[in-house]
């Protein structure tokens, strides 16, 4: 499982370097004066891609729930707490790749990534989605079986205990920092990702590659020798030192939703960690490929340089 930002066919060095160009180009339009502050989480954005007019790229997710109910989403059954997640859940038509989570006060505290398991059984991989702690089964839309894979912007014991108060919402946008549900209890299984850089040192996030529009991505137990068994369907991104990006992946080719990020397997290297884990090639062979989703904090990511 990894994250990935090109479309599968192979992009000439020559395009590359002119894409990346007209990135830069982009950037310095949108800066006129640049400023080295850190960060902020501002923004609530999914999907990477080069063309920029697409609105399906760095497309914009609603941050209150009001929001995401007069847009078409939909809220999944079940109460804020007490069952395998927390918070208020809502989808969008039947695409699972990007379930919203809202808190008590409908401000948004999470986000979802699922894939169906009837979608899963066709895909030939090592990796299994049962056996990951990462992913939880879950019935949606009445027998619909689903393997999320849950996210949290906000300390998860909040989510349903009063959430956010406006005034902290304003001050704090988006989220305070990035927590994975690894097990079956939100509370006691969500792990947070160090929101500084510095403090990924004597972790098991080995850092990865830089990419302009990214930022430096790390990645869990990713190691030379580990099994694609193991391996973690995450990546944390980041920017002058903070977490700003992060992006789910998983081995296979999913089309189910619009989504989805199809990378080629000569883009791996440019991500992973040197020297990248041995069983990534054959995996991506096997499986069809990587299909990835980047979510993005950034109120310009197309902006990020490293």
């Amino acid at each position: 499982m990894l994250v990935f930002f090109f479309e599968r066919k192979v992009v000439p060095r020559r395009i590359m370097s002119s894409t990346i160009g007209l990135f830069a180009v982009v950037a310095l339009l949108n800066s006129a004066v640049f400023v080295q502050s850190e960060p902020t989480w501002q923004s609530f954005r999914v999907t990477w891609g080069l063309n920029l007019f697409s609105s399906r790229i760095f497309a914009k997710l609603p941050q209150l729930e009001s929001k995401a109910r007069s847009e078409g989403f939909v809220k999944l059954a079940g109460e804020c707490s007490g069952g395998k997640f927390v918070g208020h859940r809502l989808m969008k038509g039947l695409d699972t790749a990007a379930v919203i989570i809202y808190d008590d006060n409908g401000y948004v505290a999470g986000l979802q990534h699922g894939i169906p398991k009837n979608d899963v059984e066709k895909v030939n991989t090592t990796f299994s989605f049962e056996r990951s702690s990462a992913y939880q089964l879950d019935k949606i839309l009445g027998d619909e079986e689903v393997y999320f894979i849950t996210t949290y912007f906000v300390d998860p014991s909040i989510i349903c205990n009063g959430g956010r108060t406006k005034l902290q919402y304003e001050d704090q946008g988006v989220g305070t920092g990035l927590w994975i549900q690894n097990g079956t209890d939100p509370i006691r299984d969500s792990v947070q990702v160090p929101l500084y850089e510095k403090d990924m040192e004597g972790t098991k996030w080995y850092k990865g590659g830089c990419f302009r529009t990214m930022g430096v991505h790390y990645w869990y137990g990713a190691h030379a020798n580990m099994s694609c068994t193991d391996f973690f369907p995450l990546t944390a991104i980041y920017n002058r030192g903070k977490l700003t990006n992060f992006a789910f992946a998983s081995f296979g080719n999913y089309e189910f939703s619009r989504r989805f990020e199809h990378p080629s397997s000569t883009a791996l290297t440019l991500f992973m960690p040197e020297p990248m884990p041995k069983c990534i090639d054959d995996e991506y062979e096997r499986s069809g490929g990587v299909s990835s989703m980047h979510v993005f904090f950034s109120v310009r990511p197309w902006n990020t340089f490293c």
